[in-house]
């Protein structure tokens, strides 16, 4: 989308009105507006919270070319991935290791550990991409916050639960590195 598109793409979307939305239960996760020239736009929650303007209606339906490879090392996205991915690699190693008995069993737990904090940092900054994103229909920004309780949004009640779980991870995984024996 060029400059001039996406400008036009945020007054329209902002001055337009809900046709449609849609979620799971209660929780909206897609509206369908239209602008008062009748064109239609498409808003998603995961979208917006990217940062992304809506689509045109038009534009939805149409697979969208996706990259092998994109390196962004200046999007919140970019390092979600790459923390959950190192994470990852950890357990494999941790689990490799204690399974052919490569390292000794505290040195698996320390694994464990390790991967546990790349999850836990990745799971913080997914619930920090929830709160700072845009309005859904004014697409304005909040004042950047740390923490901020939404209930409202099904995005924040999923990264709110995956923390939780990643925190209560680094506990067992911690413990685990204490008490983790051969047998």
């Amino acid at each position: 989308m060029t400059g001039v598109d996406r400008g036009k793409a945020k007054s329209s979307a902002t001055e337009a009105r809900i046709v449609d939305r849609s979620g799971p239960g209660r929780f909206t996760t897609t509206l369908v507006l239209q602008d008062p020239a009748g064109q239609r736009w498409v808003w998603h929650s995961r979208r917006n919270r990217k940062g992304l303007d809506p689509e045109p209606a038009h534009r939805v339906a149409r697979t969208r070319p996706r990259h092998a490879l994109l390196i962004n090392p200046g999007s919140v996205t970019w390092w979600i991935s790459v923390l959950f991915t190192i994470g990852s690699a950890l357990f494999a190693v941790g689990s490799g290791s204690a399974l052919f008995g490569t390292l000794l069993p505290t040195a698996s737990g320390r694994t464990f550990f390790a991967g546990s904090i790349f999850f836990t940092s990745a799971a913080y900054l997914q619930l920090l991409e929830v709160v700072n994103e845009p309005d859904a229909l004014t697409q304005k920004r909040p004042r950047t916050a740390l923490w901020r309780w939404e209930p409202h949004k099904i995005g924040w009640w999923s990264a709110v639960v995956q923390l939780v779980g990643t925190l209560l991870f680094n506990m067992n995984t911690f413990e685990a590195m204490r008490t983790l024996s051969p047998i």
